[in-house]
């Protein structure tokens, strides 16, 4: 877990349930917070502590079951992910990385912030990002990342970053669907603009049926 994030989950977790800092130190130095969330006795914390970190545990599961995003939504294309993306990223005044973690169908599994800074500012390694898709069990990832200026448009650094993140992750033998450009309310898919290799089909074809290269869908089928 990166250690600004690291530092912000402890203050959550201190300020709405009392566990002192340095019981949140030790329970995030070795789980994530799903590992915390599913077995709060982790945090070492009161009785009460812990019932309160159980009940953030049903809220959680509560939004995630009601909002029309985490119903397990396939991501089929450009379009679903971008608009993810912009409302989630289009109105920062810094830069970030964010990862969406999908299953082999390219449904959602979670999304994640692997980077404060952006490509240049936080700087964007593969191990670290490889490490946040294998933590979830991702087939496949969209990445994104937002221009705070409001120009969508990919740098030539962007661009070599891309590629170079595709074939990290293609060793790890998982799919980087995408990586979207975020400017205020617009993106920019570099797969869209043929930046990234494109692959044939998502799913693997019969021997009878021809190959088939998609334009706008990245579905593997429903």
């Amino acid at each position: 877990m990166m250690g600004e994030e690291k530092n912000r989950l402890e203050y959550l977790f201190q300020t709405v349930t009392g566990i002192p800092k340095d019981k949140c130190n030790r329970a995030f130095e070795k789980y994530t917070v799903r590992e915390v969330m599913d077995n709060p006795l982790l945090l070492e914390g009161t009785a009460a502590q812990t019932r309160k970190v159980e009940l953030l545990g049903e809220l959680q599961a509560s939004v995630k079951t009601k909002g029309e995003f985490w119903e397990r939504k396939q991501i089929c294309g450009p379009q679903d992910a971008s608009e993810f993306f912009a409302s989630r990223m289009g109105t920062l005044d810094h830069e970030e990385v964010h990862l969406l973690m999908l299953d082999t169908r390219h449904r959602v599994i979670a999304t994640e912030q692997v980077s404060k800074g952006g490509l240049a500012g936080a700087g964007v390694y593969p191990r670290e990002m490889g490490r946040a898709a294998i933590r979830y069990n991702a087939s496949a990832v969209v990445m994104a990342h937002n221009h705070p200026s409001g120009d969508p448009k990919p740098s030539q650094d962007d661009i070599r970053t891309t590629k170079e993140l595709q074939k990290a992750f293609e060793l790890l033998g998982i799919e980087l669907v995408d990586h979207l450009v975020v400017g205020g309310y617009k993106t920019t898919s570099l797969k869209e603009m043929g930046v990234m290799e494109r692959k044939e089909t998502y799913g693997t074809p019969s021997k009878e049926q021809p190959v088939q290269t998609p334009t706008q869908s990245w579905s593997r089928g429903r």
